[in-house]
This record gives structure tokens, C-alpha cells and sequence, in this order.
């Protein structure tokens, strides 16, 4: 390992651990309710003298099985570095097939000594197009579209990572996309994009 690299893990690791310690704290809020209802079974069977130990027993039991369960993977880091990896490559990938294409129809237009079309105006038109189309769509197809193909600056996600996201099904997104791109495909102005 380089040692900017180490340097970079170095600081990341107290990050995660401060994040872990977050979860586990969210966690133990959100269930804590439950001790009070175990208690509350306890005082018709123990002496009230026993209850401030029977909680302080409940506490640490709900901590360790929080702590316990919510334990980052020793090969998150790994993972986590090849995914970032990933998209970063998926990013630069897309850039260069863009830069490719706009240089090869700059040297086809300077052959032929035509000018080419503002690209300016023509995005200006398309996105208003599409615009316009998405507000057509129920709120979830278009949420749907606009998290697949990273319309307005958003991310690209895939459609598994939005349902995980919304904690719904990949069918129920394949659906939203199918219900999307057939009402789109009935709209005049997004036909002629595609024409």
C-alpha cells in the first residue's frame, strides 16, 4: 500500500467507526422501547428493589446484540473502494465515448464547411421536451427515470439499487419503467427526439 494510500485509510477508518457508532445509536433509540415493555411484565413478578438492576441488565443486552449485529464486514472497505472504482471508470468511460463523438462531428462538419447547430439550444429544447413529458408521468415513473438515467444532474443507480433505496421490489421498478416508457412513447414531442 502507497503510503498516500495509508494515509487515506488512516483517516477514513475513524470515519467509519464514527458512522458505525451512529447506526448503533439510531438502533438503540429506535428499540430502547422495548425494555420499558419487558419491564413492564417484570414488576407483576419481581420486587420493585430488582427493577433498576433488571433495566440496567436490559440496556446492556439490547447493546451488545445492537453491537453484535450491526458490525461493519471486515472486507467493507475492499468493497466499498472497488464500487467507487467502479463508477468512477463508468463516468470517464461515458466522457470519453461523449468527447469522441463531438470531435468526430466537428471534424465531419469542418469537411463539409457547414456550421454545426448551437448543441446549446438543441439540449435547451430537448430538456424542456422532456421535462414536460416526465411531469406527464405518475410521480414514482418519473422519480424511477430520473434515478436510472441521471436526469437533472442526479447519479445513474441501477434498478436494483433504486428498489433497495425504496425499499421495494425490482419488479415493482421494472413496472414503473415499462409504465414510464409506454406512456412516453404515446407523446408526439418525445417521437420526434427520437426521429
Amino acid at each position: 500500500m502507497s503510503p498516500k494510500a495509508r494515509s487515506n485509510a488512516d483517516e477514513l477508518e475513524p470515519l467509519l467507526v464514527q458512522w458505525e457508532l451512529a447506526l448503533k445509536e439510531l438502533a438503540f433509540f429506535k428499540l430502547s422501547p422495548l425494555i420499558e415493555k419487558v419491564l413492564e411484565i417484570q414488576r407483576r413478578h419481581s420486587p420493585a428493589s430488582e427493577l433498576p438492576c433488571l433495566r440496567q441488565l436490559a440496556i446492556a443486552e439490547l447493546w451488545e446484540l445492537i453491537d453484535q449485529t450491526f458490525t461493519l464486514p471486515a472486507d467493507f472497505e475492499a468493497t466499498a473502494k472497488r464500487t467507487i472504482e467502479a463508477q468512477i471508470k463508468r463516468f470517464k468511460r461515458s466522457r470519453d465515448r461523449r468527447s469522441s463523438t463531438e470531435k468526430k462531428l466537428k471534424e465531419l462538419g469542418e469537411d463539409v464547411n457547414l456550421p454545426l447547430p448551437s448543441k446549446e439550444l438543441e439540449y435547451q429544447e430537448m430538456q424542456a421536451i422532456l421535462d414536460l413529458a416526465l411531469q406527464r408521468l405518475s410521480r414514482e415513473e418519473a422519480r424511477t427515470l430520473e434515478m436510472i438515467y441521471g436526469f437533472g444532474d442526479k447519479n445513474t443507480l441501477t434498478p436494483s439499487a433504486i428498489a433497495k433505496l425504496e425499499n421495494v421490489s425490482l419488479q415493482t421498478i421494472r413496472n414503473r419503467e415499462r409504465r414510464a416508457y409506454r406512456r412516453l412513447r404515446r407523446d408526439e414531442r418525445v417521437r420526434s427526439l427520437v426521429s
